[in-house]
């Protein structure tokens, strides 16, 4: 659900503000205000979807005194977290599960309360309006009323150089997010203020006191009751399967804790991992659907494509997820389907990323090294040394903040990579994911988080957790093979056969081929004139050139032979996401 909050003293700016979330919004609105003696308004607009037909999800509900409201989807096991009106009445905030932004507005005073979930998987964005200040979930309507602002480096290079934008920042400085796990509290003359701890740091401090059979009976223990409630509730409630074995283990306990699951796959028909999916689901009595989409970005619907992705995102998802619009908006009062994703399990998979990273990282400062080398790209020259020494530094901040906390080196990789990827990259594709369904990421939340950092690096190599979760639900889906390794044994010798391949330098180009261009890059024979054309003709005193080398960018996107644009398609189009927002963000009114 859309919504804006604006605190301001300038009836000009309320009146633009209004203008704007008219045109965004996606269906009836309207909104909640107060005004103090200084003439100050805080003003809370919302769409507002018809308690008729949205039950049992009831994101919003208003009495005389308050408005509560909530984007996302929390979950409790106890009580009915996504009912507005038990939000209304509970003050057990901090109990809540899953990716929310919970909004409590008391209107005779103007007093704003607003908490984020702990890995910030719905963002809310603040933004310093010159005479007042703002808070949305629009990434849009935040830039199109936020005061003008500078490029932010700091977050342009995340989104160049890293998993994405870094830290709180956006693209732009007077646009910011509210900190994962903040609840803050503001009011007419008051600007939200918050900080709040990282759940990821706090986990890893662990010292590997759990077994893989505890630590997932403790997972099950929260999770498997949220599953049930659900089900009782009569959500339209499925699940993701893949033949992978994040989507597994968590199918395994929503098999059991349902009395009709329901699973989907979205993948070609007779696919490997398809008919493995499937296998599954059958083994799990569920019943199992085949979803594929063949609508892929060409030269016809680029500008199409391009628009939607920005229009949503403006800017925080990049170009890489480009996708042919859908036919129709969402509607807010349309009946919403509740979808389990596996993403982020490989915390409990992972320790150092894989079984060689661990052997070369016996200290932490080669632990430094690796991560500041697994996580920042350099785009082979595209972007400029400053971008990737501002992501560098990031990533060390990040080290250096888990250390001082007491993050076990045995941790360290782990969370430090999933610091930049959890609160950013993860949230921004469950945003994605939920523009029309409800999204429960169950291994995104520090439930998951606890139990995984305190399993021995050991078992996490062999997939533990995963086995030892199955095994408690339904041991009889182990008989179905996995589409990736079968078992550590196996996944040992594919990482020595790669490490090997990866030490001949003469085998580099046949693995290279083995391995293919990937969809993105089959796009080069369409897609590279159409960004060589909007890309060089972009301003060339702009400060998006000094993180983007142009005359690199130039001599790769005017290579005929496209070899330069399938090596590096992915910064490439890191590179124009920059452009593209800095581009439209010139053009926006001045006031």
């Amino acid at each position: 659900m859309r919504y804006l909050i604006v605190a301001t003293t300038s009836s000009l700016k309320l009146a633009r503000a209004e203008r704007v979330f008219a045109q965004q919004a996606r269906g009836p609105w309207r909104f909640a205000e107060h005004t103090a003696e200084s003439g100050g308004v805080i003003r809370v607009y919302h769409e507002s979807p018809d308690s008729k037909h949205v039950p049992p999800r009831v994101p919003l509900h208003e009495t005389e005194s308050h408005l509560v409201l909530y984007d996302g989807f929390p979950l409790h096991p106890e009580f009915d977290a996504f009912d507005a009106r038990t939000l209304m009445s509970t003050e057990r905030w901090d109990q809540l599960i899953g990716r929310y932004a919970v909004i409590r507005f008391t209107k005779s005073s103007g007093e704003l309360e607003v908490v984020i979930d702990p890995i910030g998987g719905c963002q809310c964005y603040h933004a310093d309006m010159g005479e007042g200040w703002l808070l949305t979930n629009s990434p849009l309507i935040a830039h199109m009323l936020a005061d003008r602002g500078d490029l932010d480096e700091y977050g342009a290079s995340g989104l160049l150089c890293a998993p994405a934008p870094l830290g709180q920042h956006t693209l732009v400085s007077t646009v910011r997010l509210l900190p994962q796990g903040s609840r803050s509290v503001a009011g007419i003359d008051r600007a939200p203020s918050s900080h709040a701890k990282d759940p990821l740091i706090a986990a890893g401090r662990s010292l590997f006191d759990m077994t893989p059979d505890q630590a997932a009976s403790s997972f099950a223990s929260v999770f498997g009751p949220i599953f049930h409630r659900l089900d009782e509730a009569g959500f339209d409630f499925r699940c993701a399967l893949t033949g992978g074995r994040d989507s597994r283990a968590l199918a395994a306990l929503y098999a059991t804790s349902t009395n009709e699951p329901s699973f989907h796959f979205g993948g070609a028909q007779g696919a490997a991992e398809s008919v493995i999916a499937e296998q599954a689901a059958t083994k799990l009595g569920g019943s199992f659907e085949l979803k594929s989409d063949p609508n892929n970005p060409n030269a016809e619907n680029y500008d199409d494509c391009e628009q939607s992705i920005f229009d949503r995102y403006c800017g925080m998802i990049d170009f890489t997820y480009l996708r042919p619009p859908p036919g129709t908006s969402p509607d807010p009062n349309e009946h919403r389907e509740v979808h389990i994703t596996g993403q982020a399990g490989e915390i409990a998979r992972w320790s150092f990323e894989s079984l060689s990273g661990m052997l070369r990282t016996p200290t932490v400062k080669t632990s430094s090294v690796r991560l500041r080398t697994r996580l920042i790209k350099k785009g082979d020259g595209l972007f400029t040394s400053r971008a990737s020494s501002t992501a560098i530094n990031n990533v060390q901040s990040l080290i250096d903040q888990a250390l001082s906390a007491g993050v076990t080196h045995g941790n360290l990789q782990t969370v430090v990579a999933n610091q930049l990827k959890a609160p950013r990259w993860a949230a921004l594709q469950l945003t994605r994911s939920a523009e029309r369904r409800d999204i429960i990421a169950p291994f995104l939340t520090p439930t998951f988080f606890d139990v995984a950092m305190r399993i021995h690096p050991k078992h996490r190599f062999a997939d533990a957790f995963h086995r030892a979760l199955i095994t408690q639900c339904a041991p009889e889906v182990l008989d179905v093979p996995f589409h990736s390794y079968l078992t550590t044994r196996q996944r040992l010798r594919n990482e020595l056969a790669r490490n090997i391949i990866g030490a001949v330098p003469h085998l580099k180009p046949v693995y290279a081929k083995r391995k293919g261009p990937g969809r993105h890059a089959r796009w080069e024979p369409w897609l590279r004139p159409i960004l060589r054309d909007r890309m060089l003709d972009h301003d060339k005193s702009s400060p998006v050139w000094g993180l983007i080398d142009r005359p690199t960018l130039e001599r790769t996107l005017c290579d005929e032979t496209g070899e330069g644009f399938k090596l590096n398609v992915y910064p490439l189009l890191n590179a124009a996401t920059l452009v593209r927002f800095w581009d439209w963000y010139g053009r926006l009114p001045s006031d």
